[in-house]
């Protein structure tokens, strides 16, 4: 069975230290930690023992246990408990805020979706006018009979046509 571990980051508040100097120990091999999936993990077990050896302080002081640890080191807990209320504080303005931009740009939605609206109504509007005036042009308008659209027979018949020759702006070189 594997001993617990815990982040190198949790070990480091529990002993009271900065979390790069726990790091250096863990490189000169002074503390046992493990590497599991590119963070790092401090045994347990250690922690009693380290913090005697590295406070200055004997292990028998800590009661040899984890708990002990816990207690002595409860002044950077207090820290951190005061930067997370902080944390928790900076989110829950940031939210609000987030919350009221989310309402505003709602409303705007709104306001632009009824202008969309009265728009497009103006504009059935203005094509049913049209629709109308267009129907009463149309109406003003003569309907060509049937006399009107067949030809004379006296007239004559137009003779065929010649092919129309383009005229060249340049004279050619054969007018010459």
């Amino acid at each position: 069975m594997t001993p617990p571990v815990v982040p190198l980051t949790e070990a480091a508040i529990l002993l009271g230290m900065n979390r790069e100097t726990l790091r250096q120990q863990v490189r000169r091999g002074k503390v046992s930690a493990s590497k599991i999936d590119g963070h790092w993990y401090v045994d347990v077990s250690a922690i009693p023992s380290m913090a005697g050896s590295l406070s200055g302080t004997p292990p028998s002081a800590m009661n040899g246990s984890v708990n002990g640890a816990v207690a002595s080191a409860s002044a950077p807990l207090s820290t951190d408990s005061t930067v997370e209320s902080v944390l928790v504080t900076q989110l829950t303005s940031e939210n609000q805020v987030l919350r009221d931009d989310v309402a505003f740009l709602r409303d705007e939605l709104r306001r632009k979706d009824e202008l969309l609206r009265a728009e497009q109504d103006t504009r059935r509007r203005e094509v049913q006018e049209l629709h109308v005036l267009l129907q009463r042009a149309q109406a003003q308008i003569p309907m060509p009979t049937a006399a009107a659209q067949q030809p004379d027979d006296s007239d004559e018949q137009p003779s065929a046509q010649q092919p129309r020759h383009r005229r060249w702006w340049w004279p050619s070189a054969t007018a010459q």
